[in-house]
């Protein structure tokens, strides 16, 4: 479970004008999970923010370093914040806010530096039969994206009053669902 208290940290931690990197393949439904985050904040939420990796356009192994090194050069002072799946089998559907990077790819063997200031990860994956839902990636997805929208408010309003309160246990509540 998420508390208010690690949102509100995540928020202050972040700063303005974050880069949100959605890492992930589009090939694989459990690892577009970034990507259908980053998607969700570009069309959905319209977020003030620099976001990498989209359906569109996915921030994956092949262009992550290239990519990454772009968005720091244009904006150095800049946080990172990192959007992966894990595979795990356990916590399954959970989300988890680490504060530090990741190392993505580490479930098909690929050694990537590693990425993020701060990161939400989400474990998307199913082991029976190797099956995942579609649709509970997205709902994850969407839930992530909403929190992501609500951090970025908080840390451009720079405040905590009580309708942004009531906003952040709301918004934990929903992430336990």
């Amino acid at each position: 479970m998420i508390s208010p208290e690690q949102i509100i940290t995540l928020a202050t931690s972040l700063g303005k004008n974050p880069i949100i990197a959605c890492i992930g393949s589009t090939k694989i439904i459990s690892d577009s999970f970034g990507p259908t985050v980053g998607q969700l904040l570009v069309d959905k939420y319209q977020v003030n923010a620099t976001v990498i990796g989209t359906l569109l356009s996915p921030l994956h192994a092949v262009n992550i370093v290239d990519r990454i090194q772009l968005a720091t050069r244009l904006s150095p002072t800049s946080k990172i914040l990192a959007v992966d799946a894990y595979e795990s089998p356990h916590n399954v559907d959970s989300i988890r806010i680490i504060n530090g990077g990741i190392k993505p790819g580490l479930a098909s063997g690929k050694d990537l530096p590693r990425i993020g200031d701060v990161s939400i990860i989400s474990s998307t994956y199913r082991y029976k039969g190797n099956v995942c839902c579609l649709g509970r990636v997205y709902s994850l997805a969407d839930n992530v994206a909403k929190l992501i929208n609500l951090i970025l408010n908080l840390t451009f309003a720079n405040s905590s009053n009580e309708r942004d309160v009531k906003n952040i246990r709301d918004t934990s509540r929903l992430l336990t669902l």
